[in-house]
């Protein structure tokens, strides 16, 4: 072979090699701070990397910093800062959200313009819906805006309406909603921000503001979400105690349904330490609760409605002894999809070798073959997420044992796995 005819395949090598570049579309996810948000993106950017996309999935320093590395080489990471350094403890929600949007409205475009500069500049900015605001960063720096809704379609719907004035607010108990292409709606079946503004002023602003100029953007991405058992089960004339804890209760508005109580347990977050390791949060929540919630159902055993059932999260398994002790049903409730499920119930029973390597598939009745990238990130590396890890696959040390098992789906959507 020539020197010739060598530098023309080098020439034609390279010229395929920058067309191939000049196609790769690079995505950025931008995800609002708050876990129910951050999942369905993050799972969605899983899905855009198997198909060969390149992804950096974005968050802010309120959160990101406690994030662990995702181990898919094929998604990056970037942190960019909210400004919740400079948050007070006595900071309204008003001007946590102002503080935000100022602080990231600065640093999301200089992490866009990085990027730009680099060998593969991003085509598209997905950000969550919340964000309405995040469109015109995109638009200024030239690149695509796509909002990503993280609650389901019908909620959706519920709030562009309101958004437009088709619902009255507040909404009276008793009230009933008509809306187009969805059945009639009761008090009980609408998203608590809409029933009482006084308490929600804030996050319905938030839910609302969504649909400000999403008509502007290049596509639109929704999500399905778990849908709310305790106003269904209230709604069939049940009657629902939902329990929470000192860390997360206290900071919550009481909710504006009449029909459900609310009771707040300890769960000793109050001897929490800075250096507490997560072995040790673990540790300490399962010994509180267990003897505040033993307190609790003492509580209501003397009372003229004693419970008859308890249905707890799939994650704290513990809880079925306490039910047990008590003489009363248990339900444990599974709130991840029945297929994540039953990979976490295969792995757990060893089908699964962990950690998993990458290019591995996987195969498991009823379901189609996965790859790494469609497992969920805690199988994928024990070493990252270890605790997680014991978490999710303790959900079955002793499901069977329960009465019944509740599971975030419905036949139509899963039926081959449900």
């Amino acid at each position: 072979m020539n020197s010739s005819t060598s530098n023309f395949q080098r020439e034609s090598h390279r010229a395929l090699l920058e067309k191939k570049m000049e196609r790769e579309t690079h995505i950025l996810l931008f995800a609002y701070p708050v876990q129910g948000h951050i999942n369905p993106m993050l799972q969605f950017s899983k899905r855009l990397a198997s198909k060969g996309l390149r992804v950096t999935f974005v968050t802010t320093t309120s959160i990101g910093n406690s994030m662990q590395v995702l181990p898919s080489h094929s998604i990056n990471v970037e942190i960019i800062s909210d400004g919740s350094e400079e948050a007070e403890d006595a900071e309204s929600i008003d001007a946590s959200l102002e503080r935000y949007k100022l602080h990231v409205s600065q640093s999301l475009p200089k992490l866009i313009e990085k990027h730009y500069s680099s060998r593969y500049p991003p085509k598209v900015l997905l950000y969550d819906s919340v964000m309405p605001w995040a469109l015109e960063i995109a638009r200024k720096i030239g690149i695509d805006g796509v909002p990503f809704f993280t609650q389901s379609c019908v909620v959706n719907a519920i709030n562009y309406h309101a958004n437009h004035g088709a619902i009255q607010m507040p909404i009276e108990e008793g009230a009933s909603i008509s809306l187009p292409l969805i059945p009639s709606l009761g008090f009980d079946d609408l998203p608590s921000f809409l029933c009482d503004k006084g308490l929600y002023q804030a996050w319905l602003k938030l839910a609302l503001n969504q649909f400000s100029n999403f008509q502007e953007a290049n596509w639109l991405l929704s999500h399905k979400p778990n849908a709310p058992i305790l106003k269904c089960l209230a709604s069939k004339g049940l009657r629902v105690t939902f329990v929470t804890t000192t860390s997360i209760g206290n900071s919550m508005l009481a909710l504006p349904m009449h029909s459900i109580n609310v009771e707040i347990i300890s769960d000793g977050s109050g001897e929490a330490v800075d250096s507490e390791s997560m072995d040790a949060v673990l540790e300490r929540y399962e010994l509180h609760v267990s003897q505040s919630l033993t307190k609790l159902i003492e509580k209501h055993n003397s009372s003229k409605y004693p419970p008859k059932l308890m249905v707890y999260d799939s994650g704290m398994p513990w809880a079925l002894e306490i039910a047990r002790q008590f003489g009363i049903n248990a339900a444990p409730f599974f709130t991840q999809s029945c297929v994540i499920n039953a990979i976490y119930y295969h792995a757990n029973h060893g089908a699964i070798q962990m950690p998993l390597e990458e290019g591995a598939s996987i195969a498991l009745p009823s379901i189609p073959p996965l790859g790494v990238d469609d497992l969920p990130s805690f199988l994928c590396d024990k070493g990252l997420y270890p605790y997680f890890l014991g978490l999710v696959l303790n959900q079955f040390s002793n499901f069977l044992e329960a009465n019944w098992l509740f599971c975030n789906t419905f036949n139509e959507l899963e039926n081959e796995v449900g």
